[in-house]
């Protein structure tokens, strides 16, 4: 039980510091102040985020013992630390107050859905196409096609969450995936703000070594 703990530990500091929604809501700031303001007042809500999961992870480390795992089946029973949060939840929530976690859940897995759709969608739309595109294109034009491509991103995700079969646990492919991204945005950042040295040549090194080897791993697992 103890990876509720020591998971979101080791990932929380980097996906908030270059994290893809947190990077876009600094870049959209008019300046540097607004910027620092927007990490600033939102510090509060990013703690107890971070905090509430691992909390329930301690209580459910010290709460729930092996005759609380009885009614699993046999293949969540070969590891039932992957299941200890959920039963925590569901022995000590109320019906009531369940229902308002439960749909609160629900609110927030929607908002942070919306919030990864629109940045994809932003970055394919001024980093992806915007070198292939022949001038300045009209506003409802530029809209048109960012719909398009949400649209097209919720597709893919639609039909990635309901039948591609992962190979073992959720938490380790998110963390693999996400390595994807974080490996080549970290090189980025610290050599295009700290040497002078940077070039266009090492930012795509960096972007496909850092893509690379996680899914090299991916498809050796298979």
């Amino acid at each position: 039980m103890t990876r509720w703990l020591d998971a979101p530990a080791v990932s929380r500091p980097r996906s908030t510091s270059v994290g893809k929604c947190s990077g876009t809501r600094e870049k959209a700031a008019k300046d540097t102040a607004t910027g620092r303001k927007v990490y600033t007042r939102t510090s509060a809500f990013f703690i107890c985020r971070f905090l509430i999961p691992g909390l329930w992870g301690i209580a459910a480390l010290a709460t729930l013992t092996p005759e609380s795992f009885a009614f699993l089946t046999p293949q969540m029973q070969q590891d039932p630390s992957l299941y200890a949060m959920p039963v925590l939840l569901s022995t000590f929530v109320p019906l009531g107050l369940m229902g308002l976690m439960v749909a609160a859940m629900l609110a927030a897995d929607m908002s942070t859905d919306s919030s990864y759709m629109l940045t994809w969608g932003s970055v394919i739309y001024n980093d992806i196409m915007a070198p292939f595109r022949r001038g300045p294109w009209t506003e409802r034009r530029g809209l048109l096609w960012n719909r398009f491509i949400v649209a097209a991103i919720g597709v893919f995700l639609l039909f990635f969450g309901l039948w591609y079969k992962l190979e073992g646990d959720v938490w380790p492919y998110l963390m693999i995936t996400g390595t994807i991204y974080l490996a080549s945005i970290s090189a980025l950042l610290i050599a295009c703000c700290y040497w002078k040295g940077a070039n266009d040549w090492g930012a795509a090194g960096a972007i496909f070594i850092g893509a690379a080897i996680p899914i090299a791993y991916l498809v050796l697992q298979k």
